[in-house]
């Protein structure tokens, strides 16, 4: 056998020949090659007896379906035959906590399987006809863009039709791949030559760069997509797309194999799964080649985005793979029609076991029994128990006619299946965006992950949905996860932090803020002993900058990710830090190396943590030579970083830094002392600057949130607050701890605050005039104490609140709406939303219904009193009642008990949505302090989930209404 294999390599050796010959003679013509194929038969007969025990082994082995170029190949067996790959799945730890590895994998593809799914004829079809197994097509699919569910329009990313051409253009102008005949082809390229470019279409990525299901990047496949524009239709479009993904995908393992012939067809796929992600000219970490000798799987993913596209998405195609979903009809690539009939009969379901229609279960049986009472109902659909695209269409135009919607499911008992069935009712109710008529209780609190990615669980949806709503979102409270949730995710995280995942964790910072903080625009006093302003921190796009930034100063370290992250979302672009703290010793070896850095150990702001290097990807790219610097610079300003790319004698464009006053002088000699001797010579200063800030005499502008904020002017405010009794450093640097001091002494003098000083103002005349070490408030006439109307507490800026009612309260009398005014007006609140004030019978037991859905909940925050009325509202829903059924009992045992359970049903109790105060926790400290002033009208205060409010709860000695 040893010399079988012998002959069997020279056989690969000479084939190997032939090929080459092939290629570079172009024909069966030259003699060479026939006298090659020639020995190539000869070789093949006399090696055929010696191997056929070998090949009835490989036979009865499984079978690597194998592809490329026009090669058919089945579904099932192609999609059977990557169950077995070795991955470790998803590295992220942040897309869909708590889950890791391939158990991330699986989840996200779990969740877009919905969406993946409607493609899966396409997919299948494309698969069987390029090779590639469509389960692995459909695990793209979901990684790129979550089946579509994370795409966007051109409009959503602030793009219009012409900006988009611009870029084509752009990209085919600037690319020496394409010819000059396609340049000037697509020279005067418009808007109106692409039928199917729609700004308002949701069919982009990655900031308008990506385009379609499985992502085409415009600066790489400029060509493609002006394809794929050119169809007017867009299910056409996605099949392009599709059709393009696969055979992108078999010429990348065609060009594995050819490279490395002796790899498993495992490492082939893998590596063509990273080349798809990281382009033509995808290298691995280490390796000048192409590609490595020897596969390595802990290595094959070091170039694409996330460190992992590859292994993740192979762990969501075997998932895909599992559960048979893109398994075809095994006709080899035939274009397959769900709605033919099989050989077996199928026999309709006497009534609905399962789900029918988009995303349902599908099954025959139930799917016969639906396309019988749709065509009784007047359709004409082939009833052959097959779901498809008429069968859909017929459902949501049942649903339409019926209720005046669709959403194109039958679940057995719901809705439709009644009206279907049964003939149910006509009413043109609105749909509750749920399958079924059990209605989703709300979680009491959240027992998984909410958002992009995550668990989604009905009840815990519904929690978030409620508490967005309460921070001022307008959402259908359903517990369906959807886009509409997604953005109002996002929308409080960017208010709250200044960054947003789209993601909510069971017990993570949005999660605390959701449920109990306050929403933005409060100004957090840091520990901080430097009184510099410090930055919200989260994680960027990128793992590698997410490692580096941790080794900042903590005053650097919010700014590099917020720098990051502005950079992404205000200009669509990536930037990755490539270098934060530097040790000395690794600031000598670069200093050695010479032309990187003119700095020695030491002398460079990056060994203080204070600076970092950045660098623009683009399609898992470094761009060092990029058009782009000066628009990423003015974002890095913005922040505060002075930019190396303004240096005259070293220009240095990726050069980042923040410097808070201190030279590189006084740094060395703060932290290296001998380095400081042996570069400058003598001893080392003991003192902090090289020129000390100087008060003013008088301010020369303005001090506090969002003013001029000079060195000399701050130093003097802050000598003078210490005067006063404040404990600041006084250096002349504004910050958090500045800006309190100011908004105190405010507050104690005048009973207000906006935390500005501006120059000749009253706040400056108190701090210069008032008596020192004197705690109590100046009232003299001249300032701004305000004076009472009516015996309420009233205040000079009242008239600037501005007030929104909801539709579920009353509109205020005119005492109340001057006296709540005035307290937000004291708390620097200039805007609120009023969500109810006098409530009847009715009303409080919707409300009590609809925010404590639990009897333990009702008599958790309304007492033992509560109990008759929880009891009601037991026996209808134990009887099948409906909630209008519910709130009628409940009410009559709220009439009948006598309590009035809340001091909304007296008329004296307004609430406000948490979600619409600029400064939650100064309200409730003004409110504290009028509480206990006789005659102020402010009679309690219930803070926002303070026994379980959901909102803000304050109660006033008089009527609020009429």
């Amino acid at each position: 056998m040893a010399d079988t294999q012998q002959q069997l390599k020279e056989l690969y050796a000479k084939i190997a020949k032939w090929v080459e010959i092939y290629r570079a003679n172009g024909g069966r013509k030259n003699p060479e090659l026939k006298a090659q194929v020639a020995y190539f038969e000869e070789i093949k007969s006399s090696l055929l007896p010696m191997t056929q025990k070998a090949m009835k082994a490989q036979a009865a082995a499984p079978v690597r379906e194998q592809g490329g170029g026009n090669k058919k190949i089945d579904a099932a067996k192609a999609n059977e035959s990557i169950l077995d790959i070795k991955t470790n799945g998803s590295k992220s730890t942040t897309l869909y906590k708590p889950y890791k590895g391939v158990e991330a994998s699986e989840k996200a593809a779990a969740l877009h399987k919905k969406n993946v799914v409607k493609q899966k004829e396409n997919l299948v079809n494309a698969g069987e006809k390029h090779g590639v197994a469509p389960a692995v097509l459909g695990a793209i699919m979901s990684r790129e863009t979550g089946g579509g569910s994370a795409l966007r329009s051109l409009k959503q990313f602030g793009l219009s039709k012409n900006d988009m051409i611009a870029r084509i253009k752009k990209a085919i102008s600037g690319n020496s791949a394409f010819d000059k005949e396609t340049k000037e082809k697509y020279a005067n390229l418009k808007a109106s030559d692409l039928a199917g470019l729609d700004d308002n279409e949701k069919i982009w990525g990655d900031h308008g760069y990506g385009y379609g299901l499985m992502q085409f990047d415009v600066r790489y496949h400029p060509v493609k997509i002006i394809g794929f524009l050119g169809h007017k239709d867009p299910v056409a479009r996605a099949n392009a797309v599709i059709e393009r993904s696969a055979e992108l995908m078999a010429k990348n393992m065609a060009d594995v194999r050819k490279n490395r012939p002796n790899w498993s067809e495992d490492e082939v796929l893998m590596t063509a799964l990273a080349m798809y992600n990281g382009g033509a000219d995808y290298r691995q970490k280490g390796h000048s080649g192409y590609m490595p000798d020897k596969f390595d799987l802990n290595k094959v993913d070091e170039s694409t985005t996330g460190d992992d596209y590859a292994q993740d998405t192979i762990a969501r195609a075997k998932k895909y793979a599992e559960g048979g979903d893109f398994d075809g009809d095994g006709s080899g690539g035939s274009n397959t029609n769900t709605n033919t009939n099989t050989d077996t009969p199928v026999v309709a379901s006497d009534k609905l076991t399962g789900s029918v229609g988009k995303g349902c279960d599908n099954k025959d049986a139930d799917v016969l029994l639906v396309q019988k009472r749709l065509n009784a109902h007047g359709a004409s659909l082939t009833e052959d128990g097959k779901y498809g695209n008429n069968t859909l269409k017929a459902i949501e135009a049942f649903q339409q006619k019926t209720f005046g919607w669709a959403d194109g499911a039958i679940s057995a008992n719901g809705k439709t299946a009644k009206a279907l069935l049964e003939g149910g009712s006509s009413n043109n109710t609105e749909p509750t965006n749920t399958t079924t008529d059990t209605p989703v209780v709300a979680s009491d609190k959240l027992t998984g992950s909410v958002g992009k990615g995550c668990d989604n669980k009905d009840a815990d949806v519904l929690l978030v949905q409620k508490r967005l709503n309460v921070h001022g979102a307008s959402l259908t409270e359903d517990g369906k996860y959807g886009n509409n949730t997604l953005k109002a995710i996002e929308a409080f995280q960017q208010k709250t932090f200044g960054w947003n995942d789209g993601e909510i964790s069971a017990n993570g910072k949005t999660a605390k803020a959701l449920l109990a903080a306050p929403t933005g625009g409060t100004t957090t006093t840091d520990t901080n002993t430097d009184d510099t302003p410090t930055h919200n921190e989260a994680e960027t796009w990128d793992s590698h900058t997410n490692r580096r930034v941790k080794t900042l100063d903590g005053r650097v370290k919010g700014a590099a990710i917020k720098f990051v992250n502005n950079v992404q979302s205000q200009l669509g672009l990536k930037i990755r830090v490539t270098s934060a703290l530097r040790t000395v010793a690794e600031q000598d070896a670069l200093f050695k190396k010479g032309g990187v850095t003119k700095a020695r150990g030491g002398q460079s702001y990056h060994n203080y943590g204070l600076a970092i290097d950045i660098v623009e990807i683009a399609g898992g790219k470094a761009l060092w030579s990029n058009p782009n610097w000066g628009k990423i610079a003015a974002v890095g300003k913005a922040l505060g970083f002075e930019w190396g790319g303004d240096w005259k004698n070293f220009v240095d464009k990726p050069h980042f830094q923040m410097t808070f006053g201190k030279s590189i002088k006084d740094l060395i000699a703060a932290k290296y002392p001998d380095r400081y001797k042996l570069y400058y010579g003598g001893t080392p200063p003991t003192g902090g600057d090289d020129k000390p800030v100087v008060a003013s005499s008088k301010l020369t502008g303005s001090v506090g949130k969002d003013c001029d904020n000079k060195d000399a002017d701050v130093l003097l405010v802050q000598k003078r607050l210490n005067v006063h009794g404040a404990s600041l450093t006084e250096d002349g640097k504004y910050g958090n701890n500045t800006l309190a001091a100011i908004e105190k002494f405010q507050e104690d003098t005048f009973g207000w605050n906006d935390g500005k000083i501006s120059a000749g103002g009253k706040t400056e005349t108190a701090l210069h005039a008032a008596p020192s070490n004197n705690d109590t408030p100046n009232t003299t006439p001249t300032d701004d104490q305000p004076t009472g109307g009516g015996g309420y507490f009233s205040h000079p800026r009242a008239n600037e609140v501005k007030l929104t009612m909801s539709s579920n309260a009353i509109a205020l009398n005119s005492k109340a709406e001057a006296l709540l005014k005035s307290l937000l007006a004291a708390s620097g609140n200039f805007a609120a939303t009023v969500t109810s004030t006098y409530r009847t019978l009715y009303h409080q037991a919707r409300v009590m219904n609809k925010y404590y859905p639990t009897k333990k909940g009702l008599v958790d925050l309304y007492g033992s009193k509560a109990k008759s009325v929880a009891d009601a509202r037991e026996v209808v829903k134990g009887n099948g009642g409906s909630t209008e059924d519910i709130i009628q009992a409940m009410a009559k045992a709220i009439k009948d008990s006598g309590v009035l359970f809340s001091k909304h049903m007296s008329n004296k109790a307004i609430d406000i949505s948490p979600g619409s105060f600029a400064n939650r926790s100064k309200f409730y400290q003004v409110m504290d302090r009028e509480i206990a002033v006789s005659g102020s009208g402010a009679a309690k205060l219930l803070e926002f989930q303070e026994r379980g409010e959901k909102a803000v709860h304050i109660e006033f000695t008089f009527n609020v209404t009429g």
